[in-house]
């Protein structure tokens, strides 16, 4: 059964009660909420179910006639039917988006503290992304970042600009870390770097600040757990 059919079968089932599109994503199990309210809308505009607006809340139901009314929507709602700037245009398709990121850290060295300056392992002038991670006795910090050159990125964090707001951040949050005897590790991921989509995997150009933010959206929410500190805010 297709989704499309699994929400008619259910409006079906409840008539002439109505139900949100929420409600029908937690009976029919149907995921993600967005889904159901694309089937929802697509089923609307065909005439095959109806649906009025009450509020921010969009509720239908099943019914023949023009006189067909939901049993919980308030009298003060009507029937809205789909203006033209509701229908879509055919050749505007609901595609759908399904891939995966690879990508392995390499472990570059540690940050330590020469006089009052932080002292950062050599990297590449290249770009890619770069993790930053604190342990200490009483726990585990994180931090992960992109850059078109790691190089140049490493020399900010040892010596920020009074309008680098992160950078002035993280160096103080790593002197007072090693003040307080914490070890912090540095890994960087240049290479080696794939996108997997429709059964194939390509290589990655971290050359493209878009690439770089999708493998750091997806490093950040990999590396946080319960037990460890994210410093991405």
């Amino acid at each position: 059964m297709t989704n499309s059919a699994k929400v008619l079968a259910f409006l079906e089932s409840i008539a002439p009660r109505d139900a949100s599109n929420s409600e029908i994503v937690s009976r029919t199990g149907i995921r993600p909420h967005q889904q159901v309210f694309m089937i929802t809308r697509d089923l609307m505009h065909t005439g095959v179910i109806r649906g009025i607006q009450g509020g921010h809340e969009w509720r239908f139901w099943c019914g023949e006639t023009e006189n067909s009314s939901p049993a919980t929507l308030p009298s003060s709602t009507s029937p809205l039917e789909p203006s033209t700037g509701n229908i879509p245009y055919p050749w505007d398709t609901n595609d759908s988006l399904l891939c995966g990121v690879g990508m392995s850290w390499v472990q570059l060295g540690r940050v330590t503290l020469v006089g009052e300056r932080l002292m950062f392992p050599t990297s590449e002038q290249a770009p890619g992304l770069y993790r930053f991670r604190i342990r200490s006795l009483v726990g585990e910090a994180i931090y992960i970042g992109e850059s078109e050159n790691l190089a140049r990125r490493f020399r900010s964090y040892s010596s920020p600009g009074p309008s680098q707001q992160t950078s002035l951040r993280l160096n103080a949050r790593f002197r007072r870390a090693l003040y307080e005897g914490a070890e912090i590790g540095v890994a960087i991921a240049i290479k080696g770097i794939c996108i997997g989509a429709a059964g194939a995997q390509v290589a990655a150009d971290f050359a493209s600040k878009a690439v770089r933010r999708l493998f750091e959206s997806a490093a950040i929410v990999q590396g946080r757990g319960a037990t460890v500190e994210s410093l991405n805010l």
